[in-house]
């Protein structure tokens, strides 16, 4: 595999993580309400 080809795939590795990372960060922040009750999913419902 030639040099040019093996930076790039590394360079989108690094970015895909980094991405991944701050997205966490943000995500972070994120305020739930007092009042929040998550949903149930029930499958049995049928």
């Amino acid at each position: 595999m030639s040099t040019g080809w093996l930076i790039v795939i590394i360079i989108l590795a690094v970015g895909f993580i980094a991405g991944n990372v701050l997205l966490l960060k943000s995500s972070s922040r994120f305020k739930v309400p007092k009042g929040f009750k998550p949903k149930k999913w029930d499958d049995d419902e049928d």
